[in-house]
């Protein structure tokens, strides 16, 4: 009898935990806003990429050169990021007003547009940061030069006024560009970095490779595109 009443506390005391639990991480995530400072202690979740896995993931690009990505990208614009982060849809919006419309549609220069960032904060008992490759997302107050492309939808699909001015980056990583002296990254396999020892450079990377490759492409396109800051 005593172990009957001793395993049906233990179960009634399970579910109430579970519960709580639940209660508790539903109550976050819904209404999870991510921001600068609420995000700074959030693991980051990086791609642990070697120099042999650099042709491999080229498959998996729009663009093979940087040419072909300036050449194939529906909008080239310099902008600021200026407003909040937003989680949707697995990634990242950014709300951006655009200083000059380098290709594409020239009534947009002054306008803000929405581009989506392949990147998301998962929030848990343990708080992560994935990116998409080694993407690093725009930071708000900051100047950068962006290759951009329509969003895809089936034939006939009628776009809400938000989606006729929302973009997604081209090519990952190799789309965005800050336009101020960012610092390099420093190459580790740890797994401890926080978002806040990676969230002001160019591209998160543990590859030098990968960075170098990052650098050939931005002296290329700036090279081309008559950029200089």
């Amino acid at each position: 009898m005593r172990f009957r009443l001793i395993c049906l506390i233990l179960t009634i005391v399970v579910l109430i935990i579970g519960f709580a639990g639940a209660f508790w991480f539903n109550s976050r995530t819904p209404y999870f806003e991510p921001t600068v400072d609420n995000v700074k202690d959030f693991n980051v979740c990086l791609s642990l990429y070697n120099t042999e896995d650099l042709d491999e993931r080229k498959q998996d690009r729009e663009y093979e050169k940087p040419e072909d990505m300036e050449n194939g990208a529906d909008l080239i614009v310099h902008a600021v990021h200026n407003g909040q982060w937003t989680s949707t849809e697995g990634c990242i919006q950014s709300p951006v007003t655009v200083l000059e419309v380098l290709k594409g549609d020239s009534s947009l220069q002054g306008t803000t547009i929405n581009v989506l960032e392949p990147a998301s904060f998962n929030i848990g008992l343990v708080d992560k940061w994935y990116t998409g490759n080694e993407y690093l997302m725009m930071l708000p107050g900051h100047e950068y030069l962006l290759f951009l492309r329509f969003r895809s939808f089936p034939d006939g699909y009628a776009y809400t006024e938000e989606e006729k001015k929302t973009y997604m980056i081209a090519n990952g990583y190799l789309g965005k560009y800050a336009l101020y002296e960012a610092p390099s990254p420093t190459y580790t396999a740890s797994c401890t970095l926080k978002y806040e020892d990676v969230m002001n450079l160019n591209i998160a990377t543990c590859t030098p490779s990968v960075l170098e490759e990052y650098e050939k492409w931005k002296d290329a396109l700036f090279k081309d595109m008559g950029i200089r800051f």
